[in-house]
């Protein structure tokens, strides 16, 4: 991660890339939301990451990126993979074989690294006994995290990309 001094002589960090894990699910759909707006933001790199055990790469199961940017208004209908570029992000769509999707992210992190994984996580009350990946990636990849919780409300919308303040 690069730190670069603001005005008043802090230290704030700045985000390159993003990594987003996913399981394809609805909680992980709602996360690539926040990952995504925070690349656009920072005009990065998003790094989509899921880990199987099939041989078959299903690429399709993926997020559509430039369809979810349409749908926020950002690029037309039917942008050719090159609209991207002009928004200056960059994504990658990686898929991992293997069983344990925690070894496989971190070894991606590992060799690519990240300035900010965000992650989605399913855990309520006491749903702490359910395997985690969440929980393990972030505390053994080190890296600042993002965990965005599968219920609730929202401050980025994944239907319109729109931020907001959302009250406690």
């Amino acid at each position: 991660m690069v730190i670069t001094p603001m005005k008043t002589g802090e230290l704030v960090p700045v985000i390159r890339h993003v990594v987003h894990p996913s399981d394809f699910s609805e909680a992980s759909r709602k996360a690539f939301a926040y990952a995504l707006k925070t690349a656009l933001i920072a005009k990065g790199k998003l790094s989509l990451i899921h880990e199987t055990e099939d041989e078959r790469h299903d690429w399709s199961e993926f997020p559509h990126v430039r369809e979810t940017l349409a749908r926020w208004g950002i690029l037309p209908a039917d942008s050719p993979p090159e609209a991207l570029e002009h928004l200056g992000i960059d994504i990658a769509k990686i898929i991992g074989t293997g069983s344990d999707p925690v070894a496989g992210v971190l070894s991606y992190l590992q060799e690519h690294g990240a300035d900010l994984i965000v992650l989605a996580t399913q855990h309520h009350g006491f749903d702490w006994l359910r395997r985690s990946v969440a929980e393990p990636v972030a505390r053994k990849s080190g890296e600042m995290t993002l965990f965005v919780p599968a219920t609730g409300r929202s401050f980025v919308s994944g239907r319109m990309g729109r931020s907001r303040y959302v009250g406690f």
